[in-house]
């Protein structure tokens, strides 16, 4: 048996190792050691806060925080790897002046099986800049359109300030911060949330996640007001130059608004009144023009509805040069009053009609009409043509001719140039019987 395992022990010997090498070929060619590709891995940022405490902030830059591995094993070890099981760590306190940090990579399950596994980025690229902090006021808007008949009224967020932190570069761009909400369809106030964004000055979104913000949301009471038209109209103040007068045209441009609020007094508004000390015609010989805010008298709790009206009215008043002409008044239009007790007054025969100069706008002297304009005369202030006091009559009163102003009622735009006198004889009762007898 010894022979046996003893003879020819060289050539058993190369048998055993071309077997051994044999062996050795067949499992390389059947699980050959293979590199593979892993993208998307993640590189988790350790340590951050040797930046951050010292009031500094950073941004990783060209995406290296996102990196592709190489690992190099068999086949058999690779075709039970995922990319789940590769770990990539940047430690920032190992940052270089280069502002780089080495990325270290392994695998949480079959390192000891792998023979190498490797990042193609070598290093994490940061950019650290000062950290910066500012108040923002919050500005609420609203979105769509209210019920007809109804207009958005105010809209006041819980809370109107915010601080935010972050990037000095990125803080500075921020110019304010929004919070939207949608009134679509609402026909009565409404309480909700609404998120808040931060923009730039020309409105474009920050989205900087380095940006820390202490408000995100807020909570809104929007409130939603009811409308309605109303008439515009004014008082002049003052009277045209001598030889001017108003024609009584008026005109507000536009002559009705639309206003919204609620409760009794928007019930019961139907006119906005500009008030006579704002539009004045003192002095005026050419028709005036003059603007008006029409916001600044509306009543409290009331405003205009249309956003982009802004208020102006035109106020328009007509001035017109007045003409005169002359008119015969019938006399029995002429009346006799305040006469004293126990005595009679007549006028003095004068014909028909007694002419008088009147003067006004030609559109009121056109419309004017003799037998519409009446006078009178008052007795108490009659002007006795005969001065001899040894001739007054009792208690002052002095009978015979005298002179009587008249006094005139015209239509409206229409004066009589005066003064207009006109003979009137004062007698006793008693007198004037003794003369008819």
């Amino acid at each position: 048996m010894k022979k046996l395992l003893t003879d020819n022990i060289g050539l058993k010997i190369l048998a055993l190792v071309a077997a051994t090498i044999m062996w050795l070929v067949v499992v390389n060619v059947d699980d050959p050691v293979v590199e593979k590709r892993f993208s998307g891995i993640n590189v988790e940022v350790a340590n951050d806060e040797a930046i951050t405490r010292q009031n500094k902030t950073y941004e990783i830059l060209d995406d290296t925080d996102t990196i592709t591995v190489i690992v190099k094993g068999k086949r058999s070890v690779l075709d039970q790897m995922s990319k789940d099981y590769i770990k990539a760590t940047a430690d920032i306190k190992n940052l270089t002046i280069m502002d780089t940090v080495p990325i270290e990579v392994r695998s949480t399950r079959l390192s000891d099986r792998l023979e190498s596994i490797v990042p193609t980025t070598k290093n994490l690229k940061v950019h650290i800049e000062e950290l910066d902090r500012k108040q923002i006021e919050i500005l609420v808007s609203a979105t769509g359109t209210v019920n007809a008949g109804s207009v958005l009224g105010t809209i006041k967020p819980d809370v109107n300030i915010l601080s935010v932190s972050g990037p000095v570069s990125v803080v500075q761009n921020i110019a304010y911060a929004k919070a939207e909400i949608d009134v679509t369809g609402l026909g009565k106030d409404v309480s909700t949330t609404a998120a808040v964004h931060l923009y730039d000055a020309d409105d474009n979104l920050i989205t900087d996640q380095r940006i820390k913000s202490t408000v995100t949301s807020v909570h809104v009471d929007a409130q939603i007001l009811e409308t309605k038209q109303v008439e515009v109209s004014a008082i002049t103040s003052g009277n045209p130059a001598e030889g001017y007068a108003l024609t009584g045209i008026v005109n507000c441009d536009p002559s009705t608004v639309l206003v919204a609020g609620r409760g009794t007094a928007f019930q019961e508004l139907n006119r906005i009144v500009i008030p006579e000390n704002v539009v004045s015609v003192a002095g005026a010989t050419d028709d005036v023009t003059q603007y008006v805010d029409i916001a600044g008298y509306l009543p409290e709790g009331i405003r205009l509805a249309d956003r982009e009206f802004d208020g102006s009215i035109e106020v328009y008043v007509q001035v017109e040069k007045m003409m005169s002409i002359e008119m015969d008044i019938p006399v029995e239009n002429i009346s006799i009053i305040n006469v004293p007790d126990g005595y009679t007054a007549h006028l003095v025969e004068i014909g028909p009609t007694k002419r008088i100069e009147i003067q006004g706008i030609s559109t009121a002297l056109v419309q004017a009409n003799a037998s519409l304009i009446t006078g009178t005369i008052d007795a108490s202030t009659l002007s006795p043509r005969i001065t001899d006091p040894e001739e007054q009559d009792t208690e002052g009163v002095r009978s015979g001719s005298n002179d009587g102003t008249v006094t005139f009622s015209v239509p409206t735009g229409i004066s009589v140039i005066g003064p207009v006198y006109m003979e009137v004889i004062l007698m006793p009762v008693s007198a004037e019987e003794g003369t008819t007898e």
